[in-house]
């Protein structure tokens, strides 16, 4: 792109703006000095300003001397526009002789991956690289003294820049768009930065060196929480804030002193000029004299890989306490690949949020807690450990780390905050320690290979939205508790709180509560149609209406001793329902309990007395194809109660019975076998059966 020009930058560069001189080795030249010493300007093919054809392609290497019309020329000057817009060169080699390089001299060279600039080069013009958007890094030579404006705007793979301590001042927009960049260190020789320098990046961590005296106002660009595309880190090694900077900086601000008057967030370290690198961290000193040390910042380069922060850090033969490592050390560092933590504390929030190539993280037996998002979106993370020294965990701590397969949480957490888990599409093995009291909202929404959970005995309520899109869960524990305390379950809104995932078995080992309205999904497994197997232990004491409705693959439903209550409506709609028994304490059955559970085929109260049945509680209950099992000594109650006369074949419950050897059976004829859930059998089945005899007793029958 052509810029107007002033009319004495437009005289400057006439001459080599209408033609060139000679061609040699396919580089056209204008001879900008005919005197000795001789010397020239690379320039544009093509005979004029507005006709000429970017014909330079692949790897270009520039002499330093050429030879034409008898004459030695030194090649001292890559002219304006020279190489603009040539879309087929890769490489450029410049010569020693070169000492500048002109306006857009390489503007929209859009497959230029490599560049060498010699030490001889001391200028480079105005968006001389704008736009080449295949340069992924670049050595700016110590004897450049100030990068111009729109130098690298818009270079937008370019993931390295070291800026030498030659240079005094970063022009405007000179890396503006260079979305590539996580990290940049402004060198203390640098006294301004321009407009927009850093605009449009994507930039984590900013190092201010000690020099700067002024900063335009939208150098860098605002912290934006949504694309995670601005500057998270600001580390002012300045002792006095610079001029012209207005906004309020990065999500973090380290400063030396407390004379930042416009900064949020921020955090005053005395020493911050001592921060010194080691193994890929940056540490800066707390205490130089007690030998202690923050975790700040990061190297957000390939050479640092693999991290190890621990107890101590050495640097220069000292040995430095690490007491923190602070939010935001690692954030979005794409190249950390394993990171070993075992230093005595806590991991800040978002430390190592956004790293995308972790696939290892070791949590030390010393690390005591890790912050809100401090692993969110590690996508390459294959499993995580959490020890036994750890008590809590963040929100969103490991959201979205998709390759996630295994998750083990020790026993000093009492709390999985919300979020924790969510969007870990490839969880499918989850270990929650025996001391988790609380879960959060959406702690395992989207976990979509999550099959079972086995949630302790030790938690009290679970959020709202948990398992939402869990579309493998087949399987729910609710691990028996001794006591009455209550599990606290939550919903989806208006949706049950498993309305999303494929149930097959659920165990309930103590007394659960929920919200019951239709606002909140009626109850947890509402309509659940794959739902084929519910356990009840005896510390649940009621069957909540609803409870159960519409679950049209429930098969087996086994209820204990400690329920009195079967709500209305509890069974409704259950049409597939073979197997039923519940416990000796049930009082009452609801309106139309079992309404629709025409396939049943066995039901066994082992309560004495009949439990009394509100409006059609067992009505649609076959009466000719289901059997019902009673105590011993209450078949008459039975026969007398309210709809419990009208079932044709009421017999005992097998309960309690002495179970002989297949050969004691005696001469009396078997009329009826059963397994021990009371399913009628053909024959007898090796282990124990449950017979019915000619002579009218039942025994429990041992077959081989």
């Amino acid at each position: 792109m052509k810029r107007l020009l002033s009319l004495s930058l437009f005289l400057m560069t006439a001459m080599l703006s209408f033609a060139h001189h000679f061609e040699s080795g396919g580089i056209y030249y204008w001879i900008t000095s005919s005197s000795a010493p001789y010397t020239v300007a690379v320039t544009y093919q093509g005979t004029s300003y507005d006709e000429y054809s970017n014909e330079y392609t692949g790897s270009v290497t520039i002499p330093e001397k050429v030879t034409y019309n008898g004459k030695t020329y030194s090649v001292t000057y890559i002219g304006s526009w020279a190489f603009e817009d040539c879309s087929g060169l890769t490489s450029i080699t410049i010569p020693n002789s070169v000492t500048s390089i002109g306006y857009s001299a390489f503007e929209s060279c859009s497959s230029l991956t490599s560049v060498t600039i010699p030490n001889s080069v001391t200028s480079i013009g105005n968006s001389a690289f704008e736009g080449c958007s295949g340069l992924t890094s670049i050595e700016i030579p110590n004897s450049v003294t100030s990068i111009s404006n729109y130098a690298f705007r818009d270079c937008s793979s370019l993931t390295s820049i070291i800026i030498p301590n030659s240079v005094t001042t970063i022009g405007n927009s000179a890396f503006s768009g260079c979305s590539g960049l996580t990290s940049i260190t402004i060198p203390n020789s640098v006294t301004r930065i321009g407009s927009s320098a850093f605009y449009n990046t994507k930039l984590k961590s900013v190092t201010i060196g000690a020099g700067v005296l002024s900063i335009s106002s939208d150098a860098f660009p605002y912290f934006d929480s949504n694309t995670g595309a601005k500057p998270v880190k600001m580390i002012w090694l300045t002792n006095t804030p610079p001029s012209g900077y207005e906004y309020v900086g990065g999500k973090v601000n380290y400063v030396a002193n407390d004379l930042y008057e416009r900064l949020s967030n921020m955090t005053v370290y005395p020493f911050l000029s001592s921060m010194f690198e080691a193994g890929g961290v940056k540490y800066v000193p707390v205490s130089p004299s007690e030998r202690t040390c923050d975790a700040i910042d990061c190297a957000y380069n390939e050479s640092a890989a693999n991290i190890n922060i621990g107890k101590t850090v050495s640097y220069k033969g000292i040995a430095m306490t690490v007491n923190n490592i602070k939010p935001y050390t690692c954030y979005q560092n794409i190249f950390i690949k394993s990171a070993d933590v075992s230093y005595n504390g806590s991991i800040g929030d978002y430390a190592f949020s956004g790293n995308t190539s972790l696939e290892k993280a070791i949590l030390g037996g010393n690390v005591t807690s890790l912050g809100d998002y401090v692993f969110d979106g590690c996508s390459s993370l294959q499993s995580i450990d959490i020890p036994n020294g750890i008590t809590q965990i963040g929100s969103y701590a490991f959201r979205n780390c998709s390759n996630m397969t295994s998750a083990k949480i020790g026993t000093g957490v009492t709390a999985i905050n919300g979020s924790t888990f969510s969007g870990c599409s490839a969880l499918k093995d989850v270990q929650i320690g025996s001391n988790v009291k609380t879960f959060g909202d959406y702690v395992f929404s989207g976990c979509s290979s999550l099959p079972v959970i086995n949630i302790p005995k030790a938690v009290t309520s679970i959020g709202n939205y948990t398992f939402q899109d869990c579309k493998a869960l087949r399987e729910v524990v609710m691990e028996d508790r001794a006591d009455d305390t209550v599990l606290s379950l939550g919903s989806n809104d208006s949706s049950p709180m498993f309305a999303s995932c494929p149930l097959d078995k659920v165990y309930i080992g103590r007394n659960i509560s929920y919200n019951k309205t239709r606002n909140n999904g009626y109850s947890p497994f509402y309509r659940n149609t794959s739902l084929r197997s519910v356990t009840i232990t005896d510390r649940e004491t009621e069957v909540s209406e609803n409870e159960f409705y519409g679950c049209t693959n429930l098969k087996e439903v086994k209820i204990g001793d400690g329920v009195t209550t079967i709500g209305s409506w509890a069974f409704s709609g259950c049409a597939a329902i073979d197997y039923f028994a519940f416990g000796s304490s049930v009082k009452t059955i609801g309106q139309e309990a079992f309404s629709d559970c025409t396939a049943m085929t066995r039901l066994i109260s082992r309560a004495a007395t009949p439990p009394s049945c509100g409006s059609q509680a067992l009505d649609d209950i076959n009466k000719w194809t289901c059997t019902l099992s009673v105590p011993a000594g209450s078949t008459s109650a039975y026969q007398a109660a309210a709809q419990w006369k009208e079932f044709f074949f009421i017999d005992n419950d097998v309960t309690g019975i002495e179970a002989v050897a297949a050969e004691s059976v005696g001469n009396a004829e078997i009329t009826a076998i059963y397994d021990l859930n009371g399913r009628r059998r053909d024959a007898l089945q090796p282990g124990v059966n449950i017979v019915k005899m000619s002579d009218g007793t039942t025994k429990k029958v041992v077959a081989k």
